[in-house]
């Protein structure tokens, strides 16, 4: 397969927000640097938006472009969410923490997964990954920077991960914007 120097530099653009994944993971992987990490967040969230759009605005749509945009959301919105959640240490239970990184995986995997095999990709089916990892990342954020320790994290959080896991999964459909 030869690529179009249009699907080249669209993959290229997709790798910014892959690498800043990636950055952002082994920030907190470190246990420090929450912040600066969910910036990186926040800006891979930004290509991942965008990068889509030009490519069918410019006719450079390609299944090497689409299993790129699924590795960035995969290590971007799934992956290092988790392991934020896990480095803050916000969740007291451990055994509890654990079980929720599990079951926002798997939905989050089954989701991608789902989303690789519909033909119609006019509307997203259940919540994109982008937009559940996004979320997360800003209430853990607001739980280790505002709200006060043991403020129910256990509780908030996990129940937190179960609606975003349950409407990853779900079956509605939302339109693109």
């Amino acid at each position: 397969m030869t690529l179009k120097r249009s699907e080249i530099w669209l993959g290229v653009f997709t790798m910014f927000g892959i690498v800043a994944g990636i950055v952002a993971l082994f920030l907190f992987l470190e246990g420090q640097w929450f912040f600066t990490g969910s910036v990186l967040i926040a800006f891979s969230a930004l290509i991942d938006r965008y990068d889509g759009r030009i490519a069918r605005r410019i006719g450079a749509e390609s299944d090497f472009g689409k299993h790129l945009d699924a590795s960035n959301d995969l290590i971007s919105f799934i992956l290092a969410p988790m392991v934020l959640l896990y480095q803050m240490n916000l969740m007291q239970n451990r055994l509890f923490n654990i079980a929720v990184i599990i079951i926002f995986i798997g939905a989050a995997v089954f989701r991608l997964a789902r989303y690789a095999i519909r033909e119609n990709r006019d509307t997203f089916q259940g919540l994109p990954s982008t937009v559940a990892g996004v979320i997360l990342i800003g209430f853990l954020n607001l739980f280790y920077f505002v709200i006060p320790e043991g403020a129910y994290c256990d509780l908030v959080i996990g129940a937190l991960i179960i609606i975003l896991a349950s409407l990853m999964v779900a079956t509605f459909r939302l339109r693109k914007v």
